[in-house]
Formats: structure tokens, sequence, C-alpha cells
């Protein structure tokens, strides 16, 4: 009986949540004419985005299984092990949307059918620059990140957004600088 009730609670709230995005999408393409913002996003290529789709799904399983070499964070008891396992469940994420969007885009999927992907990965990218902010990390996971970050900057321009990463300190343009960050390698 109480799942009964659980389930058609969730039921209604998927509902209602459903019934408020084309409502939300409206409303966020009202307040971008208001801000006089014009769309510059670059033409799809559908070739070039299923290269650099797949080339992306490949870096951040590569990423994922580095970051999983860290030794900073293979003991139990090392010092922010709990922000660790909280970038490594992200960086899953990461991974997954990241295949989920080449199986789209090789799929023969445009802007409009891999944009929801798209956001999902800028919202676990936004995850992953808070979480990282909070661990401390080897030089050698930085080698490891620049490749992907290199690959979101070109995938960008198609989705409407400009670079988000710097390419000489590989730092979130729309973020104030990691005080505690190197440049990266070269």
């Amino acid at each position: 009986m109480a799942n009964m009730r659980l389930a058609t609670a969730l039921a209604m709230a998927f509902t209602f949540l459903l019934a408020a995005v084309p409502a939300l999408a409206e409303h966020h393409e009202a307040e971008a004419k208001a801000e006089g913002e014009t769309s510059s996003r670059k033409p799809w290529n559908q070739q070039a985005m299923t290269d650099l789709s797949s080339q992306l799904a490949e870096s951040m399983s590569a990423l994922r299984k580095t970051f999983r070499k860290e030794p900073a964070f293979r003991s139990q008891e090392a010092p922010g092990r709990r922000a660790a396992h909280q970038m490594e469940q992200t960086l899953r994420k990461l991974e997954t949307s990241t295949r989920q969007l080449r199986s789209r885009v090789a799929g023969g999927a445009g802007f409009e059918e891999t944009q929801g992907i798209a956001r999902r990965i800028g919202m676990l990218l936004n995850d992953a620059d808070v979480e990282g902010r909070k661990i401390m990390t080897s030089a050698w996971m930085a080698e490891s990140v620049q490749p992907a970050m290199k690959l979101i900057n070109e995938i960008a321009p198609y989705y409407g957004r400009g670079p988000l990463y710097d390419p000489e300190t590989m730092q979130r343009l729309d973020r104030p600088p990691n005080p505690e960050s190197k440049p990266a390698p070269k």
C-alpha cells in the first residue's frame, strides 16, 4: 500500500515536471532575447561531431581509469577520500553521458536530439569543477585531464557556447581561478 502511494506521488511529480519543461524553455528563450543574446551556434557538422564525440567518450573513459589509479585516493584512510569518491561518481556519470552522446550522434542525431545530453554534460562538468577544487591530485592527473578539456572546447561551439576552458591553464573561463592550481603541463 505504501509502495503504491509512493509510486503515485512520484508519477504525479514527474508529470508536473514534464509539464513545466516547455514553459521553462520558452522563458529561457524570452530571457535570452531580452538580454540581446544571439545564437552564435556553429553549424552542425555530423562527421566532425561523430569524431569529436567518439574521442570525448574515449577520453572520459581514460580519465576515469586514471583517476581511479590516483595514488592519493587508493587508501580508505586518505584525507579527502569522501570528496574523491564524489569526484569519481561525477566522472562515472560523465563517462556514461559522453557515451550516450557518442551513440546518438553516431546514429545520426543532430543538435536538437543531443542538446539534452550536452546540457547534462555541462552540468556534470560544473560539478566536477566544484569537486575538483576540494581535492589535490598529481601532475599525472592534470596531464590526463587536458585531452578531455580540449575536446570539450571543440564541441562547445556546436551547442552555442564558446570555449569553456583556457587553453593555457585549462581553468574554467566562467569561474574565478583556483588559487591552488598550477599551469597545465606542456
